[in-house]
């Protein structure tokens, strides 16, 4: 009898303490998830906090130079995906991973050369302006038609001097976003204004506006660079001040409207028009 009363306590022991040695690391995990629920708490706070001060930042900017928030204004769950949005939004208001260096010259390659929006354009461009040329008595259709490629060829060269410096060089070299990024806004005329506007302001690669140097100084050193191969003809000076400023304007007027009626308001009419 008494033996049988050692075996019972001596199960008691063991079973006492593999409980304790099974429970402990539960316990432990417990504990750290309960420590770590003020974290959590804190760390909405912050999320809170930040939003509240983007907010209050962007409403202090012009209607046009508004960046769009990266998530819905309405309450929602803080989920992981609200956190990872919210962290986006308070580093950088951009919608695109910025483009590294090497990308940006690649970009800007493929603008110029391996697309055939330059092509077609260089051809429409250099044929209106030839159509515009006043013809020498001497000049037969061949000398012509030679002018004509040469028109082309200038034309081209200049174009596509422009696109690596605004797309590829100058963006590198002062860090700044080289595409153009949709509003993301509703009515007509905070739209039209902020397209027009991202001739002028751009974003760097951190995300923050910035003039658009890279646009703005590329269009300009294009220009500058076009006397080398331009030519003067009867009653049009292409060499000189005058002309690499008027050259510079229309370069300016051109990516207005582009940004305004292809890249913002685009996607809006493709989808009237085909009905998608």
């Amino acid at each position: 009898m008494q033996w049988h009363f050692h075996k019972i306590n001596l199960f008691c022991i063991l079973a006492l303490t593999v409980i304790l040695l099974g429970g402990q690391p539960a316990f432990s995990q417990d504990v750290s998830s309960i420590r770590q629920l003020p974290q959590s708490k804190e760390s909405e706070k912050k999320l809170v906090e930040s939003i509240v001060r983007v907010e209050k930042e962007q409403e202090k900017a012009p209607l046009w130079i508004k960046p769009q928030l990266a998530f819905p204004r309405e309450k929602q769950p803080l989920t992981d995906r609200t956190y990872q949005q919210a962290n986006q939004l308070t580093s950088s208001p951009s919608n695109y991973q910025p483009f590294t260096e090497s990308e940006k010259l690649k970009y800007a390659f493929r603008k110029a050369f391996l697309r055939p929006s330059p092509y077609i354009f260089n051809a429409v461009s250099a044929t209106v302006t030839q159509l515009h040329e006043v013809d020498e008595p001497q000049k037969d259709t061949g000398d012509k038609f030679a002018d004509g490629l040469t028109r082309y060829a200038i034309k081209f060269a200049t174009g596509s001097t422009r696109t690596m410096f605004v797309s590829g060089i100058y963006p590198a070299i002062f860090h700044q976003e080289p595409r153009y990024q949709p509003s993301g806004k509703e009515g007509f005329k905070a739209r039209l204004l902020y397209a027009a506007s991202r001739v002028f302001v751009t974003q760097s690669d951190q995300g923050d506006l910035q003039p658009n140097i890279s646009r703005l100084g590329g269009s300009l050193t294009a220009s500058a660079l076009s006397n080398i191969w331009e030519r003067n003809s009867i009653n049009h000076d292409r060499i000189g001040v005058g002309p690499t400023l008027g050259r510079f304007g229309r370069m300016i007027g051109f990516d207005v409207l582009s940004f305004v009626v292809l890249h913002e308001f685009g996607p809006d009419i493709k989808k009237k028009v085909f009905k998608k």
